[in-house]
């Protein structure tokens, strides 16, 4: 029996993460060159009409919290912004790593997707993706990730309690400022759910970051 595929719209905020096939040819995507490709990628999918809420960068894959008025828009969306990234990444090794041109598909047949149901399940979903780079490194103390839309968030106390800034590495106040100056050129939304909005604020403050 195949499972029911979950309803799509803009109440329901997803958790979407794409994966390249083969780490050692396509896992460029943190190379400083490669962050114009990302930004028409993402500018892409937003014409599509894919709201792109926040985002962590990985070497090998992408962690996206997005909204989207139906799976339909979803599928296109997406298949959109993968095939910006894939001519990218292989113009990419030709062109900036000089290397020989790969024949075949770049990313996983299949995305991973999340669609987020519950107060909890929202506050989960941008807990990991606004610490991905530090859960994979099982940091004691996590930093704002400069991959990410970490340096946008401005809410940490009510994710983490009002003593957040004990337990991380603060980077300096130029760091993140210059963060944000590159996060502003991207084609970020404000969410429209009441999930993303408000409603996982419902849920308390829960340390240790990776539970």
């Amino acid at each position: 029996m195949h499972r029911r595929r979950p309803f799509i719209d803009w109440e329901r905020p997803m958790h979407i993460t794409i994966k390249v096939r083969d780490r050692e040819r396509y896992g460029h995507f943190r190379h400083s060159g490669f962050r114009p490709h990302f930004r028409r990628a993402i500018r892409n999918a937003h014409d599509k009409g894919l709201h792109i809420i926040h985002f962590s960068v990985q070497m090998n894959h992408i962690h996206f919290l997005v909204e989207t008025e139906s799976r339909f828009v979803l599928h296109r969306a997406l298949k959109s912004l993968n095939t910006t990234l894939a001519i990218a990444l292989k113009r990419f090794r030709t062109e900036v790593l000089q290397l020989k041109n790969e024949r075949g598909r770049v990313f996983q047949d299949r995305y991973h997707l999340h669609v987020l149901h519950s107060p909890r399940a929202t506050r989960n979903a941008l807990r990991y993706v606004l610490l991905n780079s530090a859960k994979h490194l099982r940091s004691p103390r996590p930093t704002v990730c400069l991959h990410s839309t970490a340096a946008l968030f401005r809410e940490w106390g009510a994710l983490f309690g009002n003593s957040w800034r004990a337990f991380f590495l603060i980077p300096k106040r130029e760091t993140i400022l210059a963060a944000r100056a590159r996060l502003t050129t991207l084609e970020l939304s404000a969410p429209v759910s009441e999930l993303l909005r408000v409603r996982w604020r419902e849920v308390p403050p829960i340390l240790p970051f990776y539970a």
